[in-house]
C-alpha cells in the first residue's frame, strides 16, 4: 500500500517537504552535470527515506540515477538502476524508454544452462504480458465455457422432448459440446499461464553488481565457492540474512552471495534498499 499524502501525520508531512527540497537540489545538480554530487544527494535521499517515501518516488530517484550513469557511460549501473526503477513502478514510462536505450548498449552476460519448457514460455510469451490480462482472459473463457455448458444441457433436454429433426438436433448438440470443450481448454491454458506468471513475479529478484562475485555453498566468510557470477546477472532471491543472501539462477546454480554485491529489486513483500554503491 502506497503512502497517501493526505492521510500522513504532520511529522511525515515535514519529512516530505524536506524530501522534495533535497530532491530538487539533486535535480539541479544533475542538470548542471555535477553528476557525482547529484548521485550522492540521491543516494542520501534513498538511505534516509526508507519507509517514508513511496515506491513511485523511489522509482523516480533510481531513474535519475540511471540517467546519470548512462550519460557517464557507466552502462552497468545504468542497467541496474533502470531495473530498480521499473521494479518499484512498472508504469514509469521514462524508465521504460531509458531501459530500451540502455539495452542497445549493454547486455548482461548470460550463463549457459538447461532451459526448461516453463522458462521458455516465460521468456517468449509472458515477459510482455501482464498478470491482469492473463487472469481476465481466464475469467472470460471460463464464463463462456459455463454458458456453453448450460446451453448444451438445455439442448439435450429439448432433444428428449422433441423428436422431430432428431439428426439436426444431435448435430447442434455435438457442435455445442465441441465449443464448450474448446472454451474450457482455452480457459485452462490462460489459468496455466496465470499461475506461471504469478510464480515468477512472486519470487523477489536481485542483480549481481560486482564482477567475479563468489556464490558460496553457505552464508558467512571462508565458505567454499561454487560459482563466480558476472555483474549484471539477474537471480532469484530465496532468503535474506543480515550480510548474505541466498540466490538461485534456474538451471545453473543456487548458493549464497554477500549482500554488498547485490542490488535487490523491489517486491510487494520486500523493502526498498539503497542504490548500488
Amino acid at each position: 500500500m502506497f503512502v497517501d499524502f493526505g492521510s500522513m501525520p504532520q511529522d511525515s508531512m515535514t519529512f516530505q517537504q524536506q524530501f522534495k527540497q533535497h530532491f530538487q537540489e539533486g535535480l539541479a545538480l544533475q542538470q548542471e552535470k555535477k553528476w557525482d554530487d547529484a548521485v550522492r544527494k540521491y543516494q542520501t535521499l534513498l538511505d534516509e527515506g526508507q519507509g517514508a517515501i513511496t515506491a513511485e518516488q523511489a522509482s523516480v530517484i533510481y531513474h535519475n540515477l540511471s540517467t546519470i550513469a548512462f550519460e557517464k557511460g557507466d552502462n552497468l549501473n545504468a542497467f541496474i538502476w533502470s531495473k530498480k526503477a521499473l521494479s518499484l513502478n512498472a508504469d514509469n514510462t521514462f524508465a521504460k524508454a531509458l531501459s530500451t536505450e540502455i539495452a542497445k548498449k549493454y547486455q548482461p552476460v548470460q550463463i549457459p544452462h538447461q532451459i526448461s519448457t516453463i522458462e521458455t514460455l516465460q521468456k517468449v510469451t509472458l515477459n510482455n504480458v501482464g498478470l491482469d490480462f492473463l487472469f481476465l482472459g481466464f475469467l472470460i473463457f471460463f464464463a463462456f465455457s459455463i454458458f456453453l455448458a448450460l446451453k448444451t444441457m438445455l439442448a439435450r433436454k429439448k432433444n428428449q422432448i422433441e423428436s422431430e429433426n432428431l439428426s439436426i438436433q444431435k448435430k447442434n448438440s455435438v457442435g455445442l459440446i465441441v465449443s464448450f470443450s474448446s472454451a474450457l481448454a482455452v480457459s485452462a491454458f490462460f489459468l496455466f499461464l496465470t499461475v506461471i506468471k504469478w510464480s515468477d513475479i512472486s519470487v523477489p529478484k536481485a542483480i549481481i553488481t560486482t564482477d567475479n562475485t563468489s556464490v558460496q555453498t553457505a552464508s558467512g566468510g571462508n565458505q567454499a565457492a561454487i560459482f563466480e557470477a558476472a555483474a549484471g546477472l539477474e537471480v532469484d532471491v530465496l532468503k535474506i540474512e543480515p550480510d548474505y543472501v541466498q540466490v538461485r539462477y534456474p538451471g545453473a546454480f543456487s548458493g549464497w552471495v554477500s549482500k554488498k554485491n547485490l542490488e535487490i529489486l523491489s517486491s510487494p513483500s520486500w523493502p526498498v534498499l539503497p542504490a548500488a554503491k
